[in-house]
């Protein structure tokens, strides 16, 4: 009875030490990665939509200082950051409390849809965020295109949120250096009140020479 005891306990503490063993490797499988013999932490996915906004710096961005672009390429949209940083604008770029790292899709594990979707996210969220005075840095004799994240999301929570009072559109020159006429209320784009002003098609937009 006693070695039937034995070999029973045995089998136990085998199959407990197998399942122990084998939930482990699991676990670190889904969590990091081998390489070349090294194990390294996986990038976490993108924070979602609900997550975003404890990554903002409190307070940010501050009134009458939010800046929006759009139609811009990549050496653009960095030019556009700089240049706001000199003149007290508060760019997307900024209002993060890891600064603009927080927006690189390289820094997050995901599909190309689920970083798109982030990009959509935290542009909703800095747009929620915007009050007063708003700014557009937007190429000169163009408009949004309809399917542009700043048209079809951020002008939409700008217009609707009863936070922002104006957009000043402000026309990108050819060198990047940044806008003039920062305060200037004859380049109006939209006023409280009004309708959404009138996009315009990306064909269209190429037959226009700008930059």
């Amino acid at each position: 009875m006693r070695v039937a005891q034995l070999r029973s306990w045995r089998s136990l503490v085998y199959l407990s030490l197998y399942l122990l063993y084998n939930t482990t490797k699991a676990v670190a499988s889904s969590t990091s990665t081998n390489i070349s013999g090294g194990i390294i932490d996986r990038k976490p996915p993108p924070p979602s939509l609900a997550e975003i906004p404890n990554h903002l710096v409190l307070n940010m961005p501050a009134p009458n200082k939010s800046i929006f672009f759009t139609g811009q390429n990549s050496i653009g949209t960095h030019a556009i950051k700089a240049w706001a940083a000199t003149v007290g604008l508060d760019s997307i770029g900024v209002v993060w409390t890891t600064g603009n790292d927080f927006l690189n899709p390289d820094n997050y594990e995901g599909t190309s849809e689920t970083l798109k979707q982030f990009c959509i996210d935290f542009s909703r969220v800095y747009a929620i965020q915007t009050s007063g005075t708003a700014y557009l840095i937007i190429s000169k004799g163009v408009e949004p295109t309809p399917t542009s994240i700043f048209y079809r999301t951020e002008l939409e929570i700008l217009m609707h949120s009863g936070r922002v009072d104006r957009i000043i559109r402000l026309d990108l020159n050819s060198d990047f250096t940044g806008p003039a006429n920062l305060t200037s209320i004859d380049n109006i784009y939209w006023e409280k009140g009004n309708p959404k002003p009138p996009a315009m098609e990306s064909d269209k937009r190429k037959s226009i020479a700008h930059i």
